[in-house]
């Protein structure tokens, strides 16, 4: 089997470039040594290409394309690459297959937010061009749902709101789970109360009911800090305007573009990890925390509940008086605190990005074998 994968978000900082990365850096070495795979194809960026390229050997081989996500160049360039490789399968590690691909593809599902909720003000474009986009994405994905081979999803969550909305074969349809990479806990004084967002800003995201929770919980906890390590972009500056300089100075820090070290530095110094979005396909946050040791609180929306389990403390989500009520709790417990910490421990064991890899790959060697079956059975009745 010829294999094509699309590594154009490697080495990207974001949720799907994070996906790619770590899939890939744990996947290649699988591939290396898997007889039904011939042939592993890396669809890379000229930015990504030096990255990759520690990947190649005889049976991986690296291909730059200039095309970038959600373009038109995409949907021109890339079927033509298609065509020319004719891969036996494809992986797209989002939703954005080409439409004129033809050859079978899978896709990785991370959730539906884009098109769950539509809002001009979650864009920098122009009310008319926001519009035209979302409904392009929203035809795309109708499309690109129904003519995938198989849909990879990294939560049940995100299983059943595709299944309902598109109303797919759950056989299509494999919950595969992400992870986070081990991080080295350091001997850090968690002197003073700290809560820890991080993220985009994005309306859905909800941070301005946290800073709202946050602002009155300084009345009783003088020294409490808010840290958010958010982009330094549009959306947060909107925020920061949603609220006054006296309410922000002394409580509100904002990190941006800050390295994975310091990132594990904030997590270590917090008290604890509060993710109050309206909408998460997985929660990288949550499993982030746990390998830090620190305690989470997190809303009852999308998959966090889910990949939580009984290791947060959850509050309903967009009620700021629940927010308060939860977070006081565990400001002033730190036996809450610390039994949160301990089912996160073991909760984490359940992650990791070796099972991901393992379990994507079986989706590889099945479609293969279905191929094959499908072959054989029509070579008998011919």
């Amino acid at each position: 089997m010829r294999l094509l994968f699309d590594a154009r978000a490697y080495g990207q900082k974001n949720g799907i470039g994070r996906y790619t990365t770590e899939l890939l850096n744990n996947l290649y070495r699988l591939i290396r040594t898997n007889k039904p795979i011939d042939k592993f194809i890396l669809l890379a960026s000229a930015e990504n290409f030096d990255d990759l390229n520690r990947f190649t050997d005889e049976k991986i081989s690296i291909i730059i394309t200039k095309s970038r996500w959600y373009s038109l160049a995409e949907q021109l360039e890339i079927p033509r690459l298609i065509n020319k490789l004719q891969p036996d399968l494809i992986h797209f590690p989002h939703l954005n297959a080409p439409l004129a691909t033809t050859a079978p593809f899978i896709i990785t599902v991370h959730d539906l937010t884009m098109t769950k909720f539509p809002n001009s003000e979650a864009s920098t474009l122009p009310a008319f061009f926001y519009w035209s986009k979302y409904w392009a994405l929203r035809f795309l994905t109708w499309v690109n749902v129904h003519r995938a081979k198989k849909i990879i999803t990294v939560s049940n969550f995100v299983k059943n709101d595709l299944l309902a909305t598109y109303s797919l074969n759950e056989n299509k349809v494999a919950v595969i789970y992400e992870a986070t990479k081990p991080m080295q806990v350091m001997e850090v004084k968690r002197t003073y109360p700290v809560l820890l967002y991080i993220g985009a800003t994005y309306p859905h995201k909800s941070v301005d009911d946290l800073i709202t929770a946050a602002i009155s919980l300084k009345n009783n906890f003088p020294t409490l800090q808010l840290w958010l390590v958010v982009p330094d972009d549009f959306f947060t500056a909107r925020l920061k305007q949603k609220f006054s300089e006296s309410e922000l100075n002394n409580l509100c820090h904002f990190f941006h573009g800050i390295d994975d070290n310091f990132l594990s530095k904030l997590y270590q110094q917090t008290w604890i990890v509060v993710q109050p979005s309206q909408s998460e396909g997985f929660g990288f946050q949550l499993l982030e925390a746990w390998s830090n040791k620190t305690a989470v609180a997190c809303s009852d929306a999308g998959s966090l509940p889910e990949i939580a389990g009984e290791a947060a403390a959850i509050f309903p989500v967009n009620d700021i008086s629940a927010i308060i009520k939860i977070l006081k709790t565990l400001l002033t417990n730190e036996g809450e605190r610390f039994s949160l910490v301990n089912l996160g421990t073991k909760r984490l064991n359940e992650f990791s990005w070796d099972k991901t890899a393992q379990k994507t790959l079986s989706v590889y060697i099945n479609h293969a074998e279905k191929t094959s079956q499908i072959n054989t059975t029509e070579e008998v009745g011919s």
